[in-house]
């Protein structure tokens, strides 16, 4: 039978290098835990002086020893000895660390996968092992993430490069919303950031969504573009969405009534006319363009590993740069409770965004605590199953429709007729507030907000 990866070597080298400079112990154990020892007894000792460390005692040959005997080790004192003696210097501890660490890796990936070779044998559910296997892959990132200080003057360094990439889109940071005065308050959707678009039942969220995607769509070709113009050949973004609840065809059918600017409802009966055939021939370039690079996986039922694995093939075969999530309710992950399903998937979510570098947006529900209220406006402690979801999201917006509830004038005297309101509830890195957007139903548009005083006729 095969041994499992080690150095013993490397492990005695890096304990003697602890033994005789007591000042690299601090580093040691900040980053590496007792199981990364295969040899048992080497095990015993690093523990202890591990624990002496926690305990910031002594670490010398008396008071290793001493532990030992407390955690109820045999290994002599002789033994200790001639691992202090078989280094003449620790000036490479580094590089022994490094190796134990590589070698405690190799063996967490082996008894994961030895771990679900088993059950699969056993014929356990598929999409559960999946998950178990994104499981022992998200322990692992967590368990092998160092937590090292960085340099203040190297992030300067970079921020300088960001900056002039800034300049190039003054005022964002990120991928354009295609809303002007939504903007304002995001500076975009930038890499790594997980935002929550959520709303009650026929707010319009999926529309507004899919107007989004559009809209990044178009951001990334005009960037595109624009690099092949300065020479810099820069390969296209794409746009990702995962569409758990409607297929692939509903998603193109209302993006082709918002660009076609046909009401969707002639889309669906197939009662076109011939004025609408020629305003499908005139706008089906555009239709054509805004597709090109937007990718729809409509799978259904979908769990967060198979999300997770799908999502890196985008990003790794299409270039995405942004992906759309409808909704987070219906993504699964094992857990004892739904409350705690969510929260899991919510924090697996964004491990992902940072994981790819891409902004991740998500549609989530609301509970009905809205409805009770005289101001239906949503607020955070709206967001259904989870304050998970709050505390992950780096930007928590709402989608609200006072029409739907009966309200004919804003507080300003302004219609509400067709008018959904976009509230920023959380902004870790801006602004909240509140904007108005014009709410075409009937075509599946979002589009600038233009006040009206009357209801229109």
């Amino acid at each position: 039978m095969r041994q499992m990866p080690h150095s013993l070597e490397a492990e005695g080298a890096l304990l003697g290098s602890m033994i005789i400079n007591t000042n690299i112990v601090v580093d040691v154990v900040s980053e590496l835990p007792s199981e990364a020892f295969y040899n048992s007894e080497y095990k015993w000792i690093y523990t202890a002086i591990k624990h002496l460390a926690d305990r910031n005692d002594a670490v010398d040959y008396v008071s290793i020893l001493n532990e030992m005997k407390l955690l109820g080790s045999t290994v002599d004192r002789g033994m200790l000895i001639n691992i202090g003696e078989s280094v003449p210097s620790s000036a490479n501890y580094k590089y022994y660390l490094n190796i134990v660490l590589e070698k405690y890796r190799l063996r967490s990936i082996i008894n994961s996968m030895i771990a679900i070779t088993e059950k699969a044998y056993e014929e356990e559910n598929s999409n559960i092992l999946l998950e178990k296997l994104d499981q022992y892959s998200f322990d692992l990132f967590k368990k092998n993430r160092k937590q090292t200080f960085r340099s203040f003057n190297e992030e300067y360094q970079s921020l300088l490069i960001e900056l002039e990439e800034r300049q190039k889109n003054p005022g964002l940071k990120g991928v354009s919303s295609g809303y002007p005065e939504l903007d304002k308050l995001t500076n975009g959707w930038a890499k790594k950031d997980l935002i929550y678009i959520a709303g009650r039942p026929s707010m319009g969220k999926t529309g507004f969504m899919l107007n989004l995607a559009k809209n990044a769509s178009l951001y990334f070709l005009e960037k595109y573009t624009a690099s092949l113009l300065s020479e810099q050949n820069e390969k296209c973004k794409s746009v990702g969405v995962f569409s758990l609840e409607m297929s692939a065809q509903k998603l193109v059918e209302r993006v082709a009534a918002n660009i076609h600017d046909i009401n969707s409802d002639v889309l669906k009966k197939g009662t076109l006319t011939e004025s609408d055939w020629d305003q499908i021939a005139r706008t089906n370039s555009n239709l054509y363009e805004v597709g090109s690079n937007i990718f729809i996986d409509d799978s259904g039922e979908v769990n967060i590993a198979q999300l997770r694995a799908t999502a890196r093939r985008l990003v790794k075969e299409k270039n995405c740069g942004i992906i759309f999530i409808d909704y987070m309710q219906l993504l699964s992950a094992k857990s004892e409770s739904r409350f705690q399903e969510v929260s899991l998937i919510s924090r697996k979510l964004k491990v992902i965004a940072k994981e790819l570098e891409i902004p991740i947006i998500a549609l989530s529900q609301l509970s009905r605590k809205n409805e009770d209220r005289r101001d239906k406006r949503p607020m955070l402690s709206d967001l259904r199953e989870s304050g998970q979801l709050e505390q992950d999201g780096d930007i928590i917006l709402f989608i609200h429709r006072a029409e739907y509830y009966g309200d004919e004038f804003f507080d300003d005297g302004s219609s509400t007729e067709n008018v959904a309101e976009i509230i920023i509830a959380k902004n870790r890195d801006g602004a909240l507030g509140t904007k108005r957007l014009t709410y075409m139903k009937e075509k599946n548009k979002f589009t600038t907000y233009s006040p009206r005083k009357t209801k229109l006729l």
